[in-house]
């Protein structure tokens, strides 16, 4: 794709518009152009619309405590975590950012602006918001907009959706979860009690819809996602070279929101929950903007050989 010029991209970028709403829905999103910022009326919200079939959701990521949502506190729904996946949206800002600089069309990206101790955009619902009710209308305008928006985005084709979060493992690399947990990807490595696997990982719609790859390629084959990211640099499991967590290593296997939108009845949409370490990664700007070059390259190969 052709390179667009920073005078160009600097000028589409004052164009963008900002727009604020009751909820970010679809019909409010079909009418703005891509790089047009759109949020919820409480600010819980945001949404950048793009141009590509890439959706990079970010659900931990935000700072603000609204003061009308108390601190999440019900031990008996499940393990309730409140702390910041650090960065992460700027991550997403600066993957987006590379795509238009670079190639001069945009993932859409969905942020949570509102802090996890008050909800968590990644869990089902009630663990989610302790069932306080305004919790759970900040749960609903997340959830709402991403699905606006993963609709939106299959104009442009089938849809990679990403969600983003941060690790303290100490491995440092990045962890691809498919819904598969560490027993399942050295099952599926070694092509051991793989038949109902395919159907009940993120990528069921991809295969559900006649892709190209079988399940063993899109894991651990010359293109799939995590061995591109190790060729541009970046370490990453499962992949070719590095294929499942070894016994005992922490491994994060996929999420809420990843299952969700994974899901039959978003039947375009395939994706990944994306768990990214800290050092060399999300710590300093230089080196997100590092990453999102290497994101971009991998991305684009791996649409065109899948």
């Amino acid at each position: 794709m052709r390179k667009f010029s920073f005078v160009y991209g600097l000028i589409f970028l004052l164009l963008c518009t900002s727009v604020e709403a009751q909820v970010v829905g679809l019909d409010i999103l079909v009418s703005h152009q891509s790089g047009d910022i759109l949020k919820d009326k409480e600010g819980w919200v945001e949404v950048i619309k793009g141009d590509l079939p890439l959706v990079l959701s970010v659900p931990h990521g935000g700072r603000f405590k609204d003061e009308q949502i108390p601190d999440r506190d019900c031990p008996d729904l499940g393990r309730v975590v409140k702390g910041i996946d650090m960065n992460t949206k700027e991550l997403a800002m600066a993957m987006q950012e590379h795509f238009y600089r670079q190639y001069g069309k945009r993932p859409y990206v969905v942020i949570a602006n509102l802090s996890r101790s008050k909800v968590d955009q990644n869990r089902e619902i009630e663990l989610a918001t302790c069932n306080d009710p305004v919790g759970i209308k900040a749960w609903h305008s997340y959830h709402s907009a991403v699905a606006a928006v993963v609709t939106d985005a299959k104009r442009y084709g089938k849809v990679f959706f990403v969600d983003v979060h941060g690790h303290a493992h100490k491995v440092q690399r990045l962890e691809l979860g498919y819904n598969l947990t560490t027993k399942q990807l050295t099952s599926a490595y070694n092509h051991k009690n793989t038949d109902k696997m395919p159907g009940t990982s993120s990528l069921a719609n991809y295969f559900a819809q006649g892709g190209n790859k079988d399940f063993y390629d899109m894991l651990f084959g010359t293109f799939a996602f995590g061995t591109l990211l190790e060729k541009n640099g970046v370490c990453a499991t499962p992949s070719l070279q590095d294929p499942h967590p070894q016994e005992g290593e922490a491994f994060f296997s996929g999420g809420h929101l990843t299952r969700k939108f994974t899901a039959a009845d978003f039947p375009y949409v395939f994706g990944v929950q994306i768990e990214f370490h800290f050092k060399g990664i999300r710590d300093t700007d230089s080196n997100r903007k590092k990453f999102a070059e290497a994101f971009a390259k991998t991305y684009w190969e791996f649409i065109k050989n899948i």
